[in-house]
């Protein structure tokens, strides 16, 4: 008597290519992410000391000044009223500004420990209008407007406390790139602490 050995039919593993595909589609649908994401985030270009952009065309044009004009950065110019909004609506908007809005954020109206001059830098874009202001709660004070250069930069040297009335307490940064009727704003992380 003769014993037939038959084999079992290998069964096809379906779940092998229903996995690979899977795990095909999570990586494209990851790598596709993290592509928007960084460009997402190069678009924007705000470093953390800075602040975070805010688009707001609701900003005036330029904040109440008072007091003395600080002195003019070397790499801007005064612009009082060269940018009228409304008149040129195909203009680009600025980029949000970003640099050092203040070089000191706890300074002393005396001037003693801590000096009671700052610079301030306003990165945008080039040619655009940049302004600083400083809000404690309905009082705002600025910085005059100036016009960045080539590179986008603008820079208020050594301007005093008292140049533009800014009194002892806390006062929120905000700077401010306007680029014909469009805007663009980027607030400091920090506020700015006047002492006596």
């Amino acid at each position: 008597m003769s014993y037939t050995i038959q084999k079992r039919p290998q069964k096809q593993k379906p779940t092998i290519i229903i996995v690979s595909v899977a795990v095909a589609v999570l990586v494209l649908t990851a790598a596709g992410l993290l592509y928007w994401h960084h460009t997402a985030r190069t678009a924007k270009r705000v470093p953390i000391n800075t602040g975070t952009a805010i688009s707001d065309p609701n900003v005036p044009h330029k904040a109440p000044n008072s007091g003395t004009s600080p002195s003019t950065g070397t790499s801007g110019s005064k612009d009082e009223d060269s940018d009228t909004p409304g008149t040129d609506s195909n203009t680009a908007a600025p980029a949000a500004p970003t640099g050092q809005f203040i070089s000191n954020h706890h300074p002393n109206l005396s001037g003693n420990p801590a000096p009671n001059t700052e610079t301030s830098t306003c990165t945008t874009s080039p040619g655009a209008s940049c302004t600083i202001t400083f809000t404690n709660g309905g009082t705002v004070k600025s910085l005059p407007v100036q016009k960045t250069n080539a590179n986008g930069t603008t820079v208020w040297t050594d301007w005093s406390l008292q140049d533009i009335g800014l009194t002892q307490g806390t006062w929120h940064t905000r700077a401010v790139a306007t680029n014909g009727s469009r805007q663009a704003s980027a607030t400091d992380v920090m506020d700015l602490v006047v002492n006596p």
